[in-house]
């Protein structure tokens, strides 16, 4: 993708584990899929295109279940 020189906005959810009083881990947790929307390589959320990316994904989904 080719820079546009916009700006993307994210919330951004840090998750801290301690250990013995000290910092043993550090997580960030971004929602990935509101990035790629502002970025438009993901559709809107409620659009058509969002609808039928649930639709490909249930069917999936089914597919991988049957072959358990």
């Amino acid at each position: 993708m080719a820079p546009t020189g916009k700006y993307v906005e994210f919330d951004v959810r840090e998750i801290v584990e301690l250990r013995d009083g000290l910092v043993s881990r550090i997580r960030l947790v971004v929602d990935m899929a509101d990035v790629m929307r502002q970025l438009g390589m993901l559709p809107a959320p409620g659009s058509r295109g969002e609808q039928a990316m649930a639709v490909v994904q249930r069917l999936q989904m089914k597919v991988l279940r049957r072959r358990r």
